[in-house]
């Protein structure tokens, strides 16, 4: 085993990304954006089982990012904080198998057997959403759905990042104001953005939790609603739904 990854080491090579197989199925990415993959390191490896945190799913988020940061390749002008928030389990996933050089299988209860069963994470067997009901919606110059006068999009890594950050730094300066009772929804409405400054998070907050009414809310949390489904990672086999959250064991992946 040592020497195969000695070997992948040392012709580590590159991996072509189908966007199309993503969950988000590369809908919300620029025309000239693409993903290719590396081959994780063994330093990378130990380092990643090393800080791992069992049902600390905080700090899991965070190795696993690093993971990918570490083993992704961008277009010129593009970078890992344009990855959108819902396809890095799934880019994580394909580094695993990359580096690995093998497949990713979970067990499952077949209940019309009641036999326990085997089936591959693969793109013939993951649950995607359905965007095509939305396709009138669809405004592919821009890469957002259009509906009821708002422009809905995933939000990306860095959105999300520069968001918690943010948060971060109220929490730790004690800030008055709840911050778990407020609406960041916004996130949803940032179109191909891959950062968010200080002044626009404080402006957006105000715009989503104080300035809209309750008919503008409810439009929004109705979109949100429609494409909810879209951030959940389930299989389906046959007419079965298979959560993936409790069935991949993630500190063990790699082995």
């Amino acid at each position: 085993m040592e020497l195969v990854r000695l070997i992948k080491s040392l012709v580590r090579g590159n991996k072509d990304l189908d966007l199309g197989q993503l969950p988000s199925r590369g809908l919300f990415y620029p025309e000239d954006f693409w993903i290719k993959i590396k081959r994780a390191s063994s330093e990378q490896i130990v380092h990643y089982e090393t800080n791992f945190v069992e049902k600390d799913m905080f700090s899991i988020i965070e190795s696993i990012k690093r993971v990918v940061e570490s083993n992704t390749v961008f277009p010129e002008n593009y970078n890992f904080r344009y990855l959108k928030v819902i396809d890095l389990i799934w880019v994580f996933l394909e580094i695993v198998k990359f580096t690995q050089d093998k497949k990713i299988n979970i067990n499952y209860f077949d209940s019309d057997s009641s036999l326990v069963k085997e089936v591959e994470i693969s793109s013939d067997s993951f649950n995607y959403f359905n965007f095509t009901k939305f396709e009138k919606f669809y405004n592919n110059e821009e890469k957002i759905f259009e509906m009821q006068g708002y422009r809905f999009s995933l939000p990306s890594i860095g959105v999300e990042s520069d968001l918690l950050k943010y948060l971060n730094s109220k929490s730790a300066k004690k800030s008055g104001k709840d911050l778990t009772e407020l609406n960041y929804n916004f996130i949803f409405f940032l179109g191909m953005k891959d950062g968010i400054t200080k002044k626009e998070i404080e402006n957006l907050i105000t715009i989503f939790n104080d300035d809209l009414d309750k008919k503008e809310i409810d439009k929004i949390n109705g979109i949100i609603e429609e494409f909810s489904k879209s951030i959940k990672y389930t299989l389906k086999i046959g007419k079965k739904v298979i959560d993936l959250q409790s069935k991949i064991q993630l500190k063990e992946i790699f082995r």
